[in-house]
């Protein structure tokens, strides 16, 4: 496999990217196969089948039907015991947008999406620049953006293409809520002769666009997953614990650098309300509280809303999976915060 890629990502033709996604999951992935029988949309959607390559690396092979035309692909899924999957396909953008990412979304809780905001994409993005030490690296970054105050709500998007675009992002964040939608990068060595050249989405897709396959994996797509890891680790051990008589709460914050507004409170409450159970115990501005339930897996959180912190306080059950999904929902509504701890 890393033979073939490096040949077909080396040479300057027309090609679709490579990309790789990222999931974390505590089982094998031979396990898709029973799960999307397991689970009533995909079984009636999709035609799975998984194949055993070798120790640790599989070929999944999905077909869906999108308004009545048959729509397949195949991606092979690298398994890591230590919690993840990797997932390589060189099929059209198409065939991952419709077709892998809805198949993978719908094994949750026991196949878990990786998801970033704009600041661990700049964590992602300093740990490359490490890798590259002494290299060029050229960013892109897409956002949607709208501004915090004020009577004219622009909104819009705005691509930033520059040798620290990520400087310009974070001047950005005084005046407007963001939203990351991707980010490209080019990275050059001394002589200015292009290395790698790809993308990556706040969705977790990774893309090669350019470069060899072996630097892609080891050097973009780890150092990915050892940001994702360390993001799993921060929303793992945080359920409520009962010690010595004690109750033992981890809560964790989203902060903004501007105050939450009434229209902000009223679509987390109506948006969380269509795919939670969701119970309101104080509504209003400047303060909010509900509880909350992923009906999914089990999960319960309690979550509150005053002046510029949305805290989510996970219950007796609450796994990193979930408290990742609920932040993600959060940081889509109102638009990406800070993630601070406050154990």
């Amino acid at each position: 496999m890393c033979s073939t890629f490096d040949k077909v990502y080396t040479t300057p033709t027309k090609k679709p990217p490579l990309k790789a996604i990222v999931v974390l999951s505590d089982g094998p992935p031979d396990v898709m196969s029973s799960l999307a029988l397991a689970r009533k949309k995909i079984r009636k959607d999709y035609t799975v089948s998984t194949t055993i390559l070798e120790d640790g690396l599989y070929r999944l092979r999905l077909d869906r039907d999108i308004r009545h035309e048959r729509v397949s692909g195949q991606a092979i899924v690298e398994w890591n015991p230590t919690g993840y999957w990797i997932l390589y396909t060189d099929a059209s953008s198409y065939f991952v947008t419709h077709v892998l990412e809805p198949f993978l979304n719908g094994l949750y809780p026991a196949v878990s999406r990786v998801y970033f905001n704009y600041r661990q994409i700049l964590k992602f993005l300093d740990e490359l620049e490490l890798e590259y030490k002494g290299a060029s690296v050229l960013t892109s970054i897409f956002v949607r953006r709208q501004r915090k105050a004020g009577k004219q709500k622009e909104r819009g998007t705005l691509q930033l293409w520059e040798l620290g675009a990520e400087q310009e992002l974070e001047k950005l964040t005084q005046q407007y809520r963001l939203w990351i939608g991707q980010i490209g990068f080019q990275i050059r060595d001394q002589a200015d002769l292009l290395l790698l050249a790809g993308s990556l989405t706040s969705r977790g897709v990774a893309r090669l666009r350019y470069g060899r396959f072996s630097d892609f994996s080891d050097k973009f797509v780890l150092v990915f997953v050892g940001v994702a890891l360390n993001w799993k680790r921060f929303f793992s051990g945080r359920e409520r614990k009962l010690i010595d008589g004690q109750v033992q709460l981890s809560p964790y914050a989203l902060h903004y650098p501007f105050q939450l507004e009434s229209r902000q409170i009223s679509d987390i409450s109506e948006t969380l309300s269509n795919v939670y159970s969701f119970s309101v115990i104080h509504g209003g501005n400047p303060y909010f509280a509900a509880s909350l339930c992923d009906y999914q897996e089990g999960s319960s959180f309690g979550l509150t809303v005053l002046a510029d912190n949305i805290t989510i306080t996970p219950m007796s059950k609450a796994t990193p999976f979930a408290l990742w999904k609920l932040t993600t929902r959060i940081q889509g509504i109102v638009g990406e915060g800070d993630i601070r701890s406050l154990r």
